[in-house]
Formats: structure tokens, C-alpha cells, sequence
């Protein structure tokens, strides 16, 4: 009997695997659920208790320099680790501006990309309230009525004619501000989808993709398999 090695039977179908995947991909699937909730749902207790011992951010921004142990803090370690390797999972959480009134305008990824504060930096080294919401900054029509000084010449004034350009045409609908997961279509987080990201960037392609007969249910192919 020929066996195919254990990597190949973790590995997704679309790679030539057989799709079982693995604990590790699955565990920090569920483990960085906690994180989705942590950012999406700041109006429950256990949310209020972590942003209370460890800030608002609850150091997903950055990882902090002391090597304490607690359940919130493996979860973010863990979660600074797969972006070491090139997973960044928390850049999947966007938010979704409605009418921006729990959005921040500078830091908060709405328009564009990235944020805005990266777009133009010129711009909010002049900015006076840096923690402006969405709704308060297009409540003035001139994008210069929080800034310290009038941009100058040159890049400051580039930058501030370029947002105010954009800003010209931006509506915002009379909805709440919302977060989405955007590895999928369904803005929803699943850990299905979090587990065959990991399962895929952490597993090789077979070269020699298993054989399926398509008619067949797939636990009756494995079954004929293991038989």
C-alpha cells in the first residue's frame, strides 16, 4: 500500500491535497475570533475588561516590550507572529463607513487603501485634532478649518488641494458604522476562512494532485481510500 505523505492529506483539494488541514491553522483560526470580537464588539463586558488591563488597542498596534503571560496576550503574540510570517490577519478588518460618527477620520482605512494620515502626512502633521471623527471633519467644507496654520507652498499645499478634491464628492449614508472581514465576500469572519488562508500559505502544492471520481461522494472517495 502506497501512502501519501501527512503534509498532502492537510493540504486544501484546490493545492492536490485531500482538505483534512490542520490543528495549527484551526487553532489560530478560533484564537484570533477573540480579536475579531476585541475590535467589533466594544460594547460587551469582556471587551470593556481587556481594553481596561491592556488599552484601548489592546496592543494590537503594537506588541509590547514585557514578556507577562496572560490568555489575551498569547492571542497577540500569536497573532504578531503569523504576521512575521507574512500573514497579517488584523489587515483584514476594515471598516465600513456609514454615516462616520464612530470612525476615525485620520486613522481609520475609508477611503482608499490606506489611511489617511499615510496618504497625506503633511497634511496631519498640521491636523490640531488628530482624534477627529469622520462626520465632524466633512461638517466643514474646508478641509484647512482644524489645521494649525494654512498649508504653505510646495507638498503642504499639493496634499491639502489633492484630499479637499476628493473630499468634494464624498456622501455618507444615514447607517452605523460597521466593521467587515474582507477575506471573504460575506464581510462576516469565519474561521473556515481563516484556517485555509494559513492551511495555504503554510503547506506546499502536491505535485501530484490525488485523483477524485467526481460522481462519487467526497467521504465515499476517502473511505475507498483508506480501504
Amino acid at each position: 500500500m502506497v501512502w501519501a505523505s501527512w503534509s498532502s492529506l492537510l493540504a486544501s483539494k484546490n493545492n492536490g491535497g485531500l482538505g483534512v488541514s490542520s490543528f495549527y491553522a484551526l487553532n489560530r483560526a478560533l484564537m484570533f475570533k477573540w480579536v475579531w470580537r476585541f475590535r467589533t464588539q466594544g460594547s460587551s463586558l469582556w471587551d470593556r475588561v481587556i481594553a481596561a488591563i491592556h488599552g484601548d488597542l489592546g496592543h494590537l498596534h503594537i506588541l509590547p516590550t514585557s514578556s507577562y503571560s496572560s490568555t489575551w496576550m498569547d492571542i497577540v503574540r500569536d497573532t504578531f507572529n503569523l504576521k512575521q510570517q507574512g500573514i497579517d490577519l488584523i489587515s483584514y478588518i476594515l471598516k465600513k463607513v456609514g454615516n462616520g460618527e464612530n470612525s476615525l477620520f485620520w486613522d481609520d482605512i475609508w477611503m482608499g487603501d490606506t489611511a489617511l494620515k499615510e496618504q497625506y502626512p503633511r497634511v496631519y502633521a498640521l491636523e490640531a485634532s488628530k482624534s477627529i471623527s469622520i462626520t465632524e471633519k466633512l461638517a466643514h467644507s474646508n478641509v484647512e478649518v482644524f489645521l494649525r496654520r494654512p498649508p504653505r507652498a510646495g507638498v503642504e499645499l499639493y496634499q491639502s488641494k489633492d484630499l479637499s478634491s476628493k473630499l468634494v464628492s464624498i456622501q455618507l449614508p444615514m447607517i452605523q458604522d460597521r466593521w467587515i472581514w474582507s477575506l471573504d465576500g460575506t464581510g462576516k469572519y469565519f474561521t473556515e476562512s481563516v484556517r485555509k488562508l494559513l492551511d495555504d500559505k503554510r503547506l506546499l502544492k502536491v505535485s501530484s494532485k490525488i485523483r477524485w471520481v467526481k460522481p462519487i461522494p467526497i467521504k465515499v472517495n476517502v473511505f475507498a481510500w483508506k480501504v
